[in-house]
This record gives structure tokens, sequence and C-alpha cells, in this order.
């Protein structure tokens, strides 16, 4: 247990020290999950040992792990719920400018325009046409 408390902790610095997903929610989350996980194996921990003769009982232990494993995902959780949507809005602000750039096209218009271009087509092959006599 102890070795596994040891390489949870080192994994969990590294998470949070390298962010390895592009999102920064979901560095948050698993950094919450490995709080928990190392929180779990530290007080399982406390199961092996006899604790009739200490201040503690098993089934504060027990509140204890039930705390540990509801209160760190779910804090990550809403902490990264709440960076996510920052972030959306963030993007959302900066990439959308103010006054949308379009054009709008009239089909009428363009119906028109496309009898105009076949009129211009008649003409340039009538004047190749008359080029070549």
């Amino acid at each position: 247990m102890v070795i596994a408390i040891f390489f949870s902790m080192v994994y969990g610095f590294y998470i949070a020290w390298c962010l390895p997903y592009r999102v920064s929610g979901a560095n948050l989350v698993k950094v919450a999950t490995e709080c928990a996980l190392l929180g779990t194996l530290t007080v399982s921990i406390m199961l092996k040992v006899d604790l009739s003769r200490e201040d503690i009982s098993e089934v504060a232990v027990g509140m204890l792990l039930a705390f540990n494993n509801i209160v760190f995902p779910v804090g990550g959780l809403c902490v990264a719920l709440l960076s996510f949507g920052d972030q959306m809005m963030d993007e959302l602000q900066a990439g959308m400018p103010s006054v949308p750039d379009f054009e709008f096209e009239n089909p009428v218009q363009a119906g028109v325009e496309a009898e105009q271009d076949d009129g211009d087509a008649e003409a340039a092959t009538q004047a190749y046409s008359d080029a070549k006599a």
C-alpha cells in the first residue's frame, strides 16, 4: 500500500505539473481523482490496523472514505465545469466578430446573372466562329 501511495502521489504531481490534457477542466478532474485515490489508499491503511484500542472507530473510517470519494471527484468536476464554461465564453467572445460579415444573395438576381452569362458565352462563340471564317 505504501508503494501504491508513492506512485499515486508522484503521478498526481506529474498531472498537476505537466497538464497533459488540452482542456484545463480535464486536468482539474484528473488531479481531483488522484487526490481521492491518494486519500483512499492512505485511509485504507487505517483499516489494516487494529482500531479497537484507538480513538477512531471503523464506522468513522468508513465515513471518512465515503466523504473522501465523494467530495474530491464531485468538487473537481464542479470546478472543472465552471472553468470550462468560462473558457468557452472567452473563446466565443474572442473568436466571433461583433458584426457578422456576410452577403445576402438574391436568388432572383442570380438567375438573371446566369442568363447574362449565357448570352456572353454565345457572343464569344459567335466571335470565334467569325474569326475562323
